[in-house]
């Protein structure tokens, strides 16, 4: 057993206080003598005797810390303490009085090497004692006290030794019982801090880590000591590690506060993870530290959005459904009524998509409808919205429109990108589309009315030729022209 280095020092400081009373002893000793208060033996043997005795004490004790055991190590300490303090009381001629004083090696012993080593220290003790009282019985020491009472006198110290030998027993078992006990919840939860998914640490109100758990590994791809030290900072993404410098300095002044924050970090490798960070300021620290928690939902935050979108976009072509783009649609009118501005849609139906799907196949359809979703997709900006109606329609969103010309400058771009674009497969034509447009300005239509007269728009622009764009005769704004195809402006914007 290897017996820490703060154990080792911390197990010295009792002894060191016995010897530091040695020249106290010798200065009692001393007055003893000269109050004719001890035996006959002369005084420079008593101190030769402590001065023996304290070596040998020590360098028992010392042998004991370098080599602990319950073996021939303990059994010769527990004999050193108890025949020094034999030879030591005994020589004053009051070894039968001072019996009681045993219990300070008792003492020494059983809190040093645990209670269990309590037989050994009375067995000893109790050897030391009757060796002197042979000695006086004997006429080798002396006695200040009538040899019948100093047997009297030794006998019930020795039962009173005994006493204090169990009380003391007893009081070490509790304080090594409640120590076990410590052990074992600091080993359980060092256990499941160890074998924990979530990442477990500490961090100061400067957010330097002062501990984290191994889980940091797999989600972070950092060994523990790499991270001790560094800045919790230096693992964060630069937007969320502002947020939580913040946090951590509010937290370190509200002891007993829990907040949780999604956060996104940074893997060794590179690339992002996201965690659900819960910081908890701790109750009894001075210091302003706190706990920490990382839990990784980087899949489940990745499920969340891909739900998010599924459940706003369609599956084929990755344009708006038509829910989501109706609720956009609606939310555009509104601010349109509330701040005055103008917005447009556009209806935007694929020409003979019937003929394509009957004559080459679903298949063929679907690819040509991925492609006219994309060919609008290029020919829109930052903040317009495309979506798909149902079938080979397609709706397009324009907000914060300046005048209704911005709206056929983006059907004169989607006709040019559809007439140019390259395709796939089999076709007996280019593809064209007929566009229908109609914007509504300082909310003058609702959502409903302005997707219906797109539609119309859109079906006056098939009778008049297909591959044209044609403007709803109730457009609010009034524009330049009510139908065309593919004006010369539109290649330069």
């Amino acid at each position: 057993m290897t017996i820490p280095d703060s154990e080792k020092a911390s197990s010295w400081h009792p002894i060191a206080a016995v010897y530091a009373s040695v020249p106290i002893a010798v200065v009692g000793f001393w007055w003893l003598y000269h109050e004719h208060h001890v035996g006959s033996t002369p005084l420079w043997v008593v101190i030769v005797i402590l001065a023996i005795t304290s070596v040998v004490n020590l360098g028992s004790f010392a042998w004991l810390r370098t080599k602990p055991g319950p073996g021939l190590q303990m059994q010769v300490r527990l004999a050193v303490s108890a025949f020094s303090t034999t030879a030591v009381v005994y020589a004053i001629g009051w070894g039968s009085i001072l019996v009681i004083g045993y219990a300070v090696g008792v003492a020494e012993i059983v809190r040093s090497n645990g209670s269990a080593t309590w037989r050994g220290a009375l067995g000893w003790n109790g050897a030391g004692i009757l060796c002197g009282e042979l000695a006086i019985q004997l006429h080798i020491a002396p006695s200040i006290l009538p040899i019948g009472v100093a047997h009297d006198v030794a006998f019930l110290g020795f039962c009173c030794l005994g006493i204090v030998t169990q009380v003391l027993v007893l009081t070490g078992r509790v304080a090594e019982e409640a120590e076990e006990q410590l052990r074992d919840r600091s080993k359980h939860f060092e256990t499941l801090v160890e074998h924990a998914s979530d990442v477990i640490g500490e961090v100061d109100h400067a957010g330097i880590i002062r501990f984290v758990s191994p889980a940091v590994d797999t989600l972070l791809g950092y060994k523990p000591i790499e991270m001790t030290g560094t800045q919790l900072a230096d693992v964060i993404q630069p937007d969320d590690g502002v947020e939580v410098g913040r946090l951590l300095e509010q937290l370190s002044t509200h002891p007993g506060t829990m907040v949780m924050r999604d956060v996104r970090v940074r893997h060794r490798g590179g690339h992002e993870q996201r965690v659900v960070m819960t910081f908890t300021s701790r109750d009894e620290s001075n210091d302003g530290s706190v706990v920490i928690n990382l839990h990784d939902v980087t899949v489940e935050r990745a499920l969340e959005e891909r739900l998010r979108f599924d459940a706003m976009h369609d599956p084929l072509t990755a344009a708006w459904n038509r829910a989501a783009f109706t609720e956009a649609m609606e939310k555009a009118c509104s601010v349109s009524e509330r701040d005055g501005t103008s917005v447009a849609l556009l209806f935007v139906d694929i020409d003979h998509f019937k003929f394509v799907n009957d004559t080459f196949g679903h298949s063929r359809g679907d690819e040509l409808l991925i492609h006219v979703a994309r060919s609008i997709q290029s020919c829109l900006r930052g903040g317009d919205i495309l979506g798909r109606w149902g079938g080979d329609e397609f709706v397009v969103l324009l907000n914060n429109v300046a005048s209704p010309d911005r709206a056929i400058v983006v059907a004169d771009r989607i006709l040019l990108a559809l007439d140019t674009a390259p395709t796939t497969g089999p076709q007996v034509k280019p593809t064209t589309v007929s566009i229908g447009i109609a914007t509504s300005a300082n909310g003058a239509h609702s959502a409903v009315t302005l997707s219906r007269l797109a539609d119309e728009a859109m079906y006056a622009a098939k009778r008049d030729g297909r591959a044209r764009w044609a403007l709803s005769p109730f457009d609010t704004a009034g524009a330049a022209e009510e139908s065309g195809h593919q004006r010369p402006s539109a290649a330069a914007i």
